[in-house]
C-alpha cells in the first residue's frame, strides 16, 4: 500500500482479516466450506502481508496454496476440477502476457513473479470464472490504495514539507505518491478472497 507505514499496514491487513474469518465463519459454518476457506484465507493475510512490508511473495507460501487449492478442488469442493487446473494455468499466463508487453512498451517489469503464481492461486481455488471479477475488484483495490497514499502524503504539513503556497497542500509530498511504487499482491489477496468466497456462497 503506497507510503503507508508498516505498523498500520499490518493493522489494515490484520482487521481485514478478521473481518473476512468472521464473515466465513457466519456463511459457512458449520460445514467443510468454513474449515476449508479459513486457511486459505489466513494464507492469503500472510501473503499479503509480507508483500506489504518486504515486497515479496514468497514460494512457501504460495505453492502449497496453490497444490491445496487443486487438491480441494479434486472432489469439486470449490469448483470442479477442470476449471480449478484451466484457471491456475490462466490465472499465471494473464498476468505473464501483460507483464511481457508492459516490458516492451516501457523497458521494465510491472508486475512481479510472485504476482503471477498469486493469480494462480486463486485461479486454483476460484478457477476461471473469477479471474476477470478478481483482476477487476484489485484493480479498484488499488486505485483507491493509491488515492489513499496520495491524500495522506499530500496533507498540509507544518515544517518543512508544507507548501510555500498557504494553499494546504503539500505538492513535495503528493510527487512521492505520485512516484511510489503500490503492491499488487495485497489488493489481488484479498480481492480473490472476497469473489471465490462470495461465488461459494452463492452457488
Amino acid at each position: 500500500m503506497p507510503e503507508l507505514h508498516g505498523g498500520m499496514q499490518e493493522k489494515l491487513l490484520s482487521y481485514g482479516c478478521a473481518a473476512g474469518s468472521v464473515l466465513l465463519v457466519w456463511l459457512f459454518l458449520p460445514s467443510w466450506s468454513g474449515l476449508i476457506l479459513l486457511p486459505f484465507g489466513w494464507g492469503l493475510l500472510a501473503l499479503s502481508m509480507a508483500d506489504a512490508r518486504f515486497r515479496i511473495l514468497p514460494d512457501m507460501l504460495t505453492w502449497p496454496l496453490m497444490a491445496l487449492g487443486l487438491a480441494v478442488n479434486c472432489v469439486d469442493a470449490i469448483v470442479p476440477f477442470g476449471q480449478a487446473v484451466i484457471g491456475c494455468v490462466a490465472g499465471y499466463l494473464l498476468l505473464f502476457s501483460f507483464n511481457r508487453l508492459y516490458h516492451a512498451l516501457m523497458g521494465r517489469e510491472g508486475i512481479g513473479g510472485g504476482d503471477l503464481k498469486l493469480l494462480a492461486l486463486l485461479g486454483a481455488w476460484g478457477g476461471w470464472r473469477a479471474l476477470p471479477l478478481i483482476l477487476m475488484v484489485s484493480s479498484l483495490c488499488v486505485v483507491l490504495f493509491f488515492l489513499l497514499g496520495l491524500a495522506l502524503k499530500g496533507r498540509k504539513r507544518k515544517g518543512a514539507d508544507a507548501n510555500e503556497d498557504g494553499d494546504g497542500w503539500n505538492w513535495r509530498g503528493a510527487r512521492q505518491a505520485l512516484k511510489a511504487e503500490v503492491p499488487f499482491g495485497p489488493p489481488l489477496a484479498m480481492a480473490g478472497l472476497g469473489v471465490i468466497s462470495y461465488a461459494h456462497y452463492l452457488s
